[in-house]
């Protein structure tokens, strides 16, 4: 299994048909959306088929199922592989629009469901890509945010973490 942490993962694409075995959002509630919940389900949090669900709000919200594909599906790098997807996105504005954004919590909680499918379905993963950006970290993911606050420190332990348990992060 791949693990795909990011603005979801389609399962209904084509090309990854069948490959999407494991799937959970976790997507704490913005203050700028104005919306109870942003997982499929409405909640902040959700388990099972459809909960990767790709957000629908902006062009971004693709990525997590192009990275999915670039990894594990149809023509990807590792073709047999499932693909465990992970929404971890909520919705922002800023002056160019609205895009998905990434809180530190629910990418902590993204990491510890990679982590803990190794427990609770016996499953393999091999890897996690975490592949979100933007601009918020003036050092190394561990480092802290540019007010000088040290959020990240738990997405930090939790790389560490996967890593140590074998899972390539």
């Amino acid at each position: 299994v791949i693990a795909v942490i990011d603005s979801g993962v389609d399962r209904t694409n084509p090309y990854l048909s069948g490959r999407v075995a494991y799937e959970a959002c976790y997507s704490t509630t913005s203050p700028t959306s104005g919306s109870a919940g942003q997982c499929p389900n409405g909640t902040n949090v959700q388990y099972g088929t459809g909960a990767s669900k790709p957000c629908t709000y902006s062009y971004d919200c693709a990525h997590g199922t192009h990275v999915a594909h670039t990894a594990a599906g149809m023509y990807g790098v590792a073709r047999g592989a499932s693909i465990a997807g992970v929404n971890a996105s909520h919705y922002a504005v800023d002056k160019d629009g609205a895009f998905p954004s990434f809180y530190s919590s629910d990418l902590t909680w993204a990491l510890k469901y990679v982590y803990d499918l190794r427990v609770t379905h016996g499953v393999k993963v091999a890897a996690v890509n975490l592949s979100v950006g933007g601009g918020l970290f003036n050092g190394y993911c561990d480092g802290g945010w540019n007010d000088g606050t040290a959020a990240p420190l738990l997405v930090g332990q939790w790389l560490d973490a996967v890593r140590s348990a074998g899972i390539a992060p």
